[in-house]
């Protein structure tokens, strides 16, 4: 199982003034779910994670408890998606982005969580 060291774009030169935009650290899996739109057109409620405080928008968020589970991947604008999309791994359901409850911008974002409540996650957010 890869860890968020694997992910580090550190390990590939990629950071620091002159490089990728990065920021880590914990969130809070919610206690409550909120409804969130898949791009499946259906709804489906999710736990989920809130953060806020950054100074860019992200590109790629990862997200990893402390047994090395995904709580969430987001990927804006992969290449094969017609918007910003976040990866709910364990279903391997897809949940638009700015739409409904979640959210991805400069200062922060809300994005569903594949596991329960409570359960305090490691993120890394790339720009």
């Amino acid at each position: 199982m890869p860890t968020l060291d694997n992910f580090s774009l550190s390990n590939y030169g990629l950071s620091g003034p002159n490089g990728v935009k990065y920021d880590t650290g914990t969130a809070l899996i919610s206690t409550g779910q909120l409804s969130f739109a898949l791009t499946n057109g259906s709804i489906s409620n999710f736990y989920y994670a809130q953060v806020s405080g950054l100074s860019f928008k992200p590109k790629v968020i990862v997200s990893l408890d402390a047994d090395g589970n995904y709580a969430f991947i987001y990927f804006d604008k992969t290449g094969n998606s017609p918007s910003g999309l976040y990866s709910l791994t364990a279903n391997a359901n897809y949940v638009k982005v700015n739409v409904s409850s979640s959210y991805v911008n400069e200062t922060g974002f809300r994005l569903p969580a594949v596991f329960g409540s409570g359960k305090q996650v490691t993120w890394e957010a790339y720009g």
